[in-house]
């Protein structure tokens, strides 16, 4: 340990995506002003929430649940050591996130003063979730507001407060999660650590990784990728545009491809893995090109319908930020590289490239590189 460090405190994160779900003990060195020097993940595990088959919504939740208990119970048993907190960053399905704006007008300038932001920002948190259309149909519960910017006429506003204005708009990032999913997260932290956990939204996490990891990218489209759902997010001039998501994911590749060869999920799983670790058959690999071009195609005929949609309303940035697990990441990026309609939406006055957003974080102490990009920004998502 540094020996500026002069405290430190233990975080207990979880990640739950629509595949997996990981956990682990996370150390951080501060020094005498709080300032977080060190981070270092001290423990970690993930599992496999299915084997990749189709399962109905119900036993598919139900093994989500029971899968949760298992990894907390041996992130549990691993850490001994006082804990300072615990949170639990869910993803696409088991939350939802959308971009609000508020407005405020006034015919004669206004100074706008701390109070009034408040007011504003509380009005907004307590307006009932069941006017929203997208969650009309659902008991939610509201995991967090951010603030992602403000606006005072028409220019951002970096330090607003104490400024004259006629026009202001907030813009923010709303995530919320079903009260039944909630429940059912919270009873396995409680059971296992007799605490209450905080919740984290995935879609914040993605945002706030770019900025972290990618301070100097300020035009990109985010792709997170995991086994049944793929969430995209779209960045122009460092401002959120764009946030959606297909039911669609890694899972899918692997049955289109179990289904066109004919073999057991087991084994398409395995060719994938060899083919990802460059040690498939040369002869063996040609042959299997035209299975994965099929696969390839259920996929991103629903993510291209998503990002037809974005592109109505002007060029998509030309550098795509991808997360997803190390098996699927050639593939992804042979595939999508070389598709000639994505180009269409995309500003190709510059080179298109794809980003690994797991190749900019360190993995000297844990391969998860969801638990190590989550561990970086924890302190900021309080």
């Amino acid at each position: 340990m540094s020996p500026k460090v002069n405290t430190t405190e233990h975080f207990i994160l979880f990640d739950i995506d629509s595949a997996s779900i990981g956990g682990g003990l996370v150390r951080y060195g501060k020094d005498t002003q709080g300032k977080i020097l060190e981070t270092q993940v001290l423990f970690s595990v993930r599992k496999n929430i299915t084997d990749g088959n189709e399962y109905p919504f119900e036993k598919f939740f139900d093994q989500t649940i029971k899968t949760f208990k298992k990894v907390a119970e041996e992130v549990h048993l691993q850490s001994l050591v006082t804990i300072d907190g615990i949170y639990i960053n869910v993803s696409v399905p088991w939350m939802s996130a959308q971009k609000r704006i508020i407005e405020y007008t006034k015919e004669k300038p206004f100074v706008l003063s701390q109070e009034l932001l408040d007011e504003l920002i509380q009005k907004e948190i307590e307006a009932p979730l069941h006017h929203n259309l997208e969650y009309a149909d659902h008991d939610v519960e509201l995991i967090r507001r951010r603030t992602l910017d403000i606006y005072a006429n028409g220019y951002r506003a970096r330090n607003p407060i104490g400024k004259e204005m006629s026009d202001l708009r907030i813009h923010s990032l709303v995530s919320v999660i079903s009260t039944t999913t909630k429940q059912k997260f919270y009873e396995v932290i409680e059971q296992v650590f007799h605490r209450t956990p905080q919740l984290v939204s995935n879609t914040f996490v993605n945002y706030q990784a770019m900025k972290l990891l990618l301070p100097t990218l300020d035009n990109a489209f985010i792709i997170d990728m995991s086994g049944e759902v793929t969430s995209v997010l779209v960045v122009k001039k460092d401002q959120l545009n764009h946030i959606g998501s297909i039911p669609l994911g890694t899972h899918h590749i692997v049955r289109s491809l179990r289904d066109t060869l004919g073999i057991s999920i087991q084994k398409a799983r395995s060719l994938i893995r060899l083919q990802s670790q460059g040690t498939l058959d040369a002869t063996y690999e040609a042959s299997l090109s035209k299975a994965m071009e099929t696969a390839f195609r259920v996929w991103f005929k629903s993510f291209y319908a998503l990002i037809d949609t974005y592109g109505q309303h002007g060029l998509l940035p030309r550098t795509m930020v991808f997360k997803t697990d190390n098996e699927h990441l050639r593939w992804c990026r042979e595939y999508l590289l070389r598709e000639d309609s994505l180009y269409e939406h995309m500003d190709t006055r510059g080179r298109v490239e794809m980003i690994v957003l797991s190749d900019r974080v360190p993995h000297e102490h844990s391969d998860d590189s969801e638990l190590v990009i989550l561990s970086q920004l924890i302190h900021q998502l309080k």
